[in-house]
């Protein structure tokens, strides 16, 4: 079974196959991703309100969000929990909200997994 499927049903959840954001062939080194990819997709559907704040994204890992530099990786985390999204980390389970972000520990946590 799918991880992303595994961890809904785990939690109650329904996981929304109606949309997939998946930026193949767009680079996450370049940001390209965050300017003209699937992201930016996502991202502008949580500002329209098309995507309801609370939603829960699920990825990977935290470094696979992006592969930009930390100056530009760590603001672009939390513009995405500043949006009203929630992250969820496949691999390890971690729910990384924005109010987790004032937790030193988790906050440095974060910048290590992006790292």
């Amino acid at each position: 079974m799918h991880l992303a499927s595994q961890w809904c049903e785990k939690h109650g959840l329904t996981l929304d196959t109606s949309s997939h954001f998946h930026d193949a062939g767009k680079s996450g080194w370049s940001g390209e991703n965050v300017r003209t990819g699937a992201l930016a997709e996502l991202l502008a559907k949580v500002h329209s309100g098309e995507i309801p704040r609370g939603t829960v994204l699920l990825i990977e890992d935290l470094d696979r969000l992006t592969r930009m530099g930390l100056t530009n990786a760590v603001p672009l985390l939390l513009t995405i929990l500043s949006s009203g999204l929630d992250i969820v980390t496949l691999q390890d389970g971690k729910h990384w909200i924005l109010a987790g972000m004032s937790d030193m520990t988790e906050f440095v946590m974060s910048v290590m997994l992006l790292a």
